[in-house]
């Protein structure tokens, strides 16, 4: 129990400072948690999204992979999601040679249709995200 308004802001000023310690470990959490979703869309089809075309699906037989799960060939683009959190800011999204192929495929392209499957699983699990930052923020204002 707070005793006076000094003591409640002396409080509330500790736990900020232990928030903000803790803000880059919730928002690895929080990015994992889009991570996660953004790579269980990949093989399987989302809302939205058109059927591959025949001559895709035989020529990924072809190659030996199977016909008809969606943008799930070797599993390169799924692997390559990762999360990076510097300072107060967590970015999830696909790097190096995988980005133009995320690229193509979250926006599509003048042969490509758009197959989203990063800002889906962000709009998806915006709740979830919220709930593990706001944890880290009441937990910062209850230690002593």
């Amino acid at each position: 129990m707070t005793d006076s308004f000094a003591e409640l802001a002396s409080r509330i000023e500790a736990g900020v400072a232990k928030f903000h310690a803790a803000l880059p470990v919730a928002l690895a959490e929080a990015g994992e948690i889009v991570k996660l979703n953004a790579q269980a869309r990949l093989g399987h089809y989302q809302a939205g999204w058109p059927e591959l075309t025949a001559e895709t699906q035989a020529e990924r037989a072809r190659q030996g992979y199977t016909a008809n799960d969606p943008l799930l060939r070797t599993g390169a683009l799924r692997d390559a999601i990762a999360v990076r959190v510097a300072g107060n800011e967590a970015a999830i999204g696909v790097s190096g040679d995988m980005a133009v192929i995320a690229g193509a495929h979250e926006f599509g392209t003048g042969h490509v249709p758009p197959r989203p499957f990063l800002r889906p699983a962000l709009e998806e699990t915006i709740e979830a995200t919220g709930v593990t930052i706001a944890r880290a923020f009441i937990t910062a204002l209850e230690e002593r």
